[in-house]
């Protein structure tokens, strides 16, 4: 019987001798490639992953592996082609990070599984050395690997519709325990098959950082990542190949035949692991503020280290935005609620006047309520609670409205008249004069003289003698002849006896009219003498 070497490949997946199952792996790889996808794109904020320069890593992962190949007979019908199974696969990777960008990996990975057509039980094993390249974004590292290795398979012997001792590796010895009659033509023989072969690998994926601890010369982080890879490991012979059942045939010249295939297989893997990095330190940092360039938004401006944001790098000059500098800020992490007071100091003041009512609850942020039992919930303070003029520090009655009757007016309290001054309170019709001058009219001097002895009853009040005029004539001249009425009046009470301390003499002129100027009746009343009647000081 001719010699024929008969080295096993694996399969390119596009077909399977066995109906549905690698259907179901494509569809678990398309779904795992989308939840892939979906996790660059949506990932949370864990931490600022970006990879630490000069950093060893050292990886565990574990991975769904696609044999993607084709099963059925070769091109010739004479061998029958068989597919690994696909399968879970677990192994580990070690790597050094140059720079934040680029490093280089090296990945072992091994796989118990079996044959699709025979189910022969088979050991898978890879080892490949990748260079990686890193997209340093703030919160999640995208990677893309290319490189190249080598994948070694073994698969447990059957014998099928075959006999006899046989050994297959690296060649084929078939004895024929029928050579007379060649009973092993049209037979198939399975057998151990071992092999290795050339591999190359190309994918990408994401790493996110979960924990980092960076110091000047010194960095641990810990993450985990997700990975897709496209593997192609090559033979020497068609695309078409899988893992071949040999069949024996009868050659031209009736010895025995047994074919072998090789080819080109393609993988696809699709895991997940964690990660953990040593060393490396921070990395560059040119603006020395233990913030490494990759980390820092400023990378030319030191942080300023004061407590606020010291992690983005820059240095914040207002930390609370108030527009006021955090060298002349005194609360330099509270904005100033620029209510325009004390609006320099960078402090929000929450109650300008300090009079116990928030700013945002006071009528009078500015005005310190008095607290005086008047309206003390409004943060208003009162100045005059009853409003009748006087100021409550000046009013004798704070409370309760004065009552300007000329009597006691200038207390704040409604004082009542008594009745043998009430004539004298107020304006007196009766105190008649000469047309444009000062002397009495005769009619005069009844009122005045009872206006005297009822002060004399009472020489505790003192009386304002306001004169006025209406606006007929010039406005000098009636001031002037108004004041000369009123002092008038006054030397006559004198020499009635009434102390000169308690009399004031005062001509208006017509600035204080009481009823209209337009009529006659108007101009008569407007032409006047007052007494104001207020207790002596």
């Amino acid at each position: 019987m001719t010699e024929s070497s008969a080295l096993g490949a694996m399969k390119k997946v596009s077909q399977m001798s066995r109906p549905g199952g690698h259907t179901m792996s494509r569809v678990l790889v398309v779904v795992a490639a989308a939840l892939l996808l979906n996790a660059l794109l949506v990932v949370p904020r864990i931490a600022q992953a970006q990879i630490i320069p000069r950093s060893v890593e050292i990886d565990a992962y574990a991975s769904f592996y696609s044999f993607v190949a084709r099963g059925g007979f070769d091109q010739d019908e004479t061998v029958k082609l068989e597919n690994f199974q696909d399968g879970a696969m677990g192994g580990a990777r070690f790597g050094v990070n140059f720079t934040e960008v680029i490093g280089f990996e090296t990945t072992v990975g091994i796989m118990r599984g079996a044959t699709d057509d025979t189910l022969r039980r088979a050991w898978y094993f890879n080892l490949h050395v990748d260079a990686i390249f890193h997209l340093p974004f703030p919160y999640v590292v995208p990677y893309f690997v290319v490189g190249a290795g080598f994948q070694q398979y073994n698969i447990r012997p059957e014998y099928a519709r075959g006999n006899g001792p046989a050994d297959f590796s690296p060649d084929v010895y078939y004895r024929d325990p029928y050579p007379d009659e060649a009973r092993a033509a049209g037979q198939y023989l399975t057998y151990r098959s071992a092999d290795g072969d050339f591999l190359l690998d190309a994918g990408g994926g994401a790493k996110f950082l979960i924990y980092e601890k960076l110091e000047t010369s010194a960095g641990f982080a810990v993450g985990a990542r997700l990975d897709i890879r496209w593997k192609l490991s090559i033979g020497p012979s068609t695309p078409e190949d899988g893992i071949p059942t040999l069949a024996v045939r009868r050659g031209d010249d009736g010895e025995l035949i047994v074919d072998e295939y090789r080819g080109i297989f393609n993988h696809l893997e699709l895991g997940g692991g964690v990660f953990f990095l040593f060393g490396g330190g921070i990395g560059p940092d040119r603006d020395k503020d233990a913030i490494p360039n990759r980390k820092d938004e400023c990378p030319d401006e030191p942080e300023d280290k004061d407590g606020f944001e010291d992690e983005d790098g820059c240095p914040d000059v207002d930390n609370d935005g108030d527009g006021v500098a955090d060298a002349r800020d005194e609360c330099p992490d509270e904005a100033e609620d620029k209510d325009t007071w004390q609006d320099e100091d960078g402090c929000p003041d929450i109650d300008n006047d300090g009079d116990g009512f928030f700013d945002t609850d006071d009528s009078c942020p500015l005005d310190a309520e008095d607290k005086d039992g008047f309206e003390d919930r409004d943060g208003c303070p009162e100045l005059d609670n009853d409003g009748d003029g006087f100021l409550d520090a000046d009013d004798r009655c704070p409370t309760v409205t004065e009552v300007f009757n000329s009597y006691l007016d200038a207390d704040g309290c409604p004082d009542e008249v008594p009745d043998d001054l009430r004539e004298f309170a107020g304006a007196i019709p009766a105190i008649q004069f000469q047309a444009g001058s000062a002397r009495l009219k005769r009619t005069a001097k009844p009122i005045l003289n009872k206006a005297a002895r009822a002060l004399l009853r009472y020489p505790d009040l003192h009386v304002e003698i306001a004169g006025h005029a209406s606006s007929e004539g010039n406005a000098d001249f009636n001031l002037t002849l108004s004041q000369d009425r009123t002092q008038t009046v006054r030397d006559y009470l004198i020499d009635k006896g009434i102390d000169p301390e308690r009399l004031t003499a005062r001509g208006w002129g017509s600035v204080r009219p009481v009823a209209s100027n337009d009529t006659e009746a108007g101009r008569i009343t407007n032409r006047r003498v007052e007494f104001k009647l207020e207790k002596m000081e």
